[in-house]
This record gives C-alpha cells, structure tokens and sequence, in this order.
C-alpha cells in the first residue's frame, strides 16, 4: 500500500536558494509533549557516552590535533 502524500514531504528538493522547506504547522496543531530529562537520566546518557568513547580516545583525539591552528608566515 503506497504512503500517503504529505505537505512536508522530506524527500522533494528545493529549487530556491533561500527555501529552508520548514514543516508546515497547521493553526490547531501543538507540539507533542517533551518533559525534561530528570537529573538522574541526564548523568546516565552522559556515563555512556564517556564509556562509549573507549579509554585511549583522548589520547587519539590529541595525536591527530594541530598543535598550532594559527599559522603567520
């Protein structure tokens, strides 16, 4: 069964330099709700995150940065 169409179809290319091709927001349409993030959920997404990386990342991180950006002849 195909998809229905959609004022904001994602897949259509703008012609116009400017266009941003926004969702279009209907007047009696609301954001879903979107409570915060409790304190103790913020530091177990920021404790997986670090243990993500891996222990030498830092050390990678370092290795591959340009110790001095700002080159003047």
């Amino acid at each position: 069964m195909p998809h229905p169409e959609s004022n904001n179809d994602s897949s259509t290319i703008s012609k116009g330099l400017y266009d941003l091709d926004l969702p279009e927001v209907a007047p009696d349409e609301v954001p879903l709700p979107h409570p915060e993030p409790s304190f103790a959920l913020q530091m177990e997404h920021a404790l997986f995150l670090l243990k993500a990386r891996g222990p030498d990342f830092y050390e990678k991180r370092l290795a591959t940065m340009n110790p001095e950006p700002f080159y003047i002849p």
